[in-house]
């Protein structure tokens, strides 16, 4: 969400109550709005189109392509199970590289 100027804290705290009931929210700048919006509307989309890549491969590669979904979606989840764990001490649970990449 974003506050406009007329906001009150009070609006702030209805609006996070609310959308908190069905999801995650944060507060961001206005002019990052368009971001979070394209980020969390068509991320899932590229996972998905990642998991048929991965699964045709493994298809090329001569596997029951109901063996390669089902290993494909297990690493995935698998996968966003270990960018909420803490991975190497750091504290934030993903790899060195994407804390360079994305400066956390």
């Amino acid at each position: 969400m974003s506050l406009g100027k007329h906001a009150t804290k009070e609006d702030a705290d209805c609006v996070r109550k609310l959308m908190e009931s069905v999801g995650k929210i944060y507060t961001v700048e206005e002019r990052l709005l368009d971001a979070v919006t394209g980020l969390s509307g068509s991320g899932p989309a590229y996972v998905f189109v990642m998991i048929e890549a991965l699964a045709d491969g493994g298809v090329m590669a001569g596997l029951p392509r109901d063996i390669a979904l089902d290993d494909d979606r297990r690493y995935s989840r698998d996968g966003e199970g270990g960018l909420q764990r803490d991975c190497h001490g750091c504290g934030t649970g993903v790899s060195k590289e994407v804390e360079r990449d994305v400066g956390v």
